[in-house]
């Protein structure tokens, strides 16, 4: 096989596991497999095809990384016509113009004598253990198109990106991603035109984003991802319209997100996480179509979710986790067809849930917790039988979870604990397979509510105690007169513990109305302080003189029959003076004639 199919074969190579199997074959089966030992500088002199100096940059490169342990060493420093044996290296009109040696086990420094390479295109050492600093006499590679350098697995390499990087005007891809690179990016990166990679994820690179990056409009991917970079960023990202990725996450950048990057309507992934952005996502972000996902989390991004949003048919995560975004649910994400991924938890969105949120079919996780939504889980929840994960904990969610819920079954994971939620008889066993405890932390309002002493001037109210006994809280007993129709007066007991409560200074003989609700206060495991429903209102002494449960007729005749009566006549019986003002008057004749058929 001559070397320039051998250069070819690499470059079809799969992925990593495809090489690394292809190598360890060659290794085990080639005859006479032994590494090459390093030779002496005299080598070079008999050396046929290319310049002495390329020749001796390439034994260079041999010596500094390791040569006679590389996976594949075949040709190097044993025969002498390296444009046809020695793998990686390619080779036109007498010159180097390709090395590629990447996935090769390479360990060590990069020799500064790769710059004596002019006629160099490609230089692939990615994916190998590569140490010790970037060598400066890259930048001199005038004819380099594509660099990749990325990916180290132990160490790194380390020093900085000089201003003569804008020397390599026709450098098209760029990767040196994974390293130790510091200092910060020169201006003069704007000079690389040609570009279409640029990827210094995962390094310790510093300072803002040159203005100058606007230049490259050639760009598909520019992923500066896990740095150490500040500042704002530049509106002129805006003209980099043909960029497909964005990847921008785990720096510090501040400021707001451009209204410009509206103009990336080729953009696929815009992932901004993990800065320190801050202001409303802006309404045209709805404008970039192509969006196949959104990573925004752990910011502090404020405002509402834009309606806008609903404009991208082909999103399939949305991810805003962990910022301070406000305003409700819009029911726009539910025109979100392609919609895989949704977390939106750890903000403080309010309002309800929409159905809307049923049209979410292809929905494998849906994470809502710690917000501020409540209302009732709508029942269109049920359509989402995709969904693999469900968190809805820590909100203010009420009423009872839907049965339709049991339509989940490829469910691995729910929570909805500490919210105000009971659920529906067709969702308990549901529930008990798939969230076990989570009765255990709901706020909701005591069973079994009872007045023990009505008509004088205390009244004892009882209750069984709900399950959700910890995390602080309360009952409170709220009441009126019943001819108010208002509940002015509140009791409260000391802890959530407690099943009794005597309510003091009424007046004798006045109908009162009592209800009792649950309180819990915000704490660790949740933001919001959230009150049950108030339970059915008791109103002993409403009107029903006659004890059958109903203001009826008879009521009616036996009140009037004491019109007038006051507390000092004799045969007083204060149950009539519903108003408590001491006589029977017409007040408390109209109010019982109101209440006709009222349930007591």
């Amino acid at each position: 096989m001559t070397n320039q199919r051998r250069i070819l074969a690499r470059f079809a190579q799969a992925s990593l596991l495809t090489s690394l199997l292809i190598l360890g074959l060659f290794f085990l089966l080639k005859p006479g497999s032994a590494a090459a030992t390093a030779a002496p500088a005299a080598f070079c002199d008999t050396v046929t095809g290319i310049p002495l100096t390329e020749c001796e940059a390439l034994t260079a490169l041999y010596n500094s990384t390791d040569g006679p342990n590389w996976f594949d060493n075949f040709g190097w420093l044993t025969s002498t016509a390296p444009c046809d044996d020695w793998t990686g290296i390619l080779c036109s009109g007498g010159h180097v113009i390709v090395v590629s040696l990447g996935f090769n086990g390479l360990h060590g420094a990069l020799p500064a004598e790769l710059g004596n390479l002019p006629y160099l295109v490609e230089l692939d050492l990615s994916f190998n253990n590569l140490g010790g600093a970037l060598p400066d006499q890259l930048w001199n590679l005038t004819e380099l198109q594509n660099l990749y350098l990325g990916r180290s697995s132990s160490g790194g390499l380390t020093g900085t990106i000089t201003p003569t990087i804008g020397n390599l005007v026709d450098l098209q891809n760029l990767d040196l991603s994974s390293n130790r690179i510091s200092g910060t990016l020169p201006s003069t990166i704007g000079q690389l035109t040609s570009l279409r990679l640029f990827d210094l994820s995962s390094n310790l690179i510093q300072g803002a984003i040159p203005v100058s990056i606007g230049n490259l409009t050639n760009l598909r991917t520019l992923d500066l991802g896990h740095n150490q970079m500040t500042g704002a960023l530049p509106t002129a990202l805006g003209n980099l319209t043909l960029l497909e990725v964005l990847s921008l996450g785990i720096n510090q950048f501040v400021g707001d997100v451009p209204a410009e990057l509206s103009n990336l309507t080729h953009l696929h992934s815009l992932l901004l996480n993990s800065n320190q952005l801050t202001g409303t996502l802006p309404i045209s972000l709805g404008n970039m179509s192509e969006l196949d996902t959104i990573e925004i989390f752990n910011n502090d991004l404020t405002g509402a979710i834009p309606p806008s949003i609903g404009n991208l048919p082909l999103l399939r995560t949305l991810s805003a986790t962990n910022n301070d975004l406000g305003g409700s649910l819009p029911p726009e994400l539910g025109n979100l067809a392609a919609l895989q991924n949704l977390y939106l938890g750890s903000n403080h969105i309010s309002g309800s849930i929409p159905s809307q949120i049923g049209n979410l079919t292809a929905l494998h996780n849906l994470a809502l917790s710690a917000n501020r939504l409540e209302g009732a889980l709508p029942p269109q929840i049920g359509q989402l039988t995709q969904l693999q994960n469900l968190y809805l904990q820590a909100n203010q969610l009420a009423a009872n979870i839907p049965a339709t819920i049991v339509s989940l079954t490829q469910l691995s994971r729910l929570d909805t604990g500490f919210n105000a939620l009971g659920a529906e008889a067709g969702a308990l066993p549901f529930l008990a397979s798939k969230d076990p405890q989570w009765a255990q932390t709901q706020t909701v309002s005591p069973t079994n509510v009872q007045l023990t002493q009505p008509l004088s001037t205390s009244a004892i109210m009882t209750w069984t105690p709900i399950l959700y006994q910890g995390d602080g809280g309360f009952y409170e007993v709220s009441y009126g007169l019943l001819i108010s129709g208002a509940y002015p007066m509140t009791a409260t007991t000391s802890d959530k513990t407690i099943g009794a409560l005597t309510v003091t200074d009424l007046t004798p003989g006045a109908a009162y109305c009592f209800r009792v609700r649950t309180f819990t206060p915000a704490h660790a495991a949740q933001q919001n302080a959230i009150w049950s429903a108030y339970t059915a209102p008791l109103c002993p002494g409403c009107g029903d003189f006659n004890g059958n449960g109903v203001i009826d007729l008879a009521d009616i005749i036996a009140i009037s029959e004491r019109w007038l009566q006051t507390s000092s006549d004799p045969g007083w019986d204060g149950r009539f003076d519903l108003d408590g003002s001491g006589v029977i008057d017409m007040i408390d004749i109209m109010r019982v004639n109101a209440n006709w058929d009222y349930h007591c």
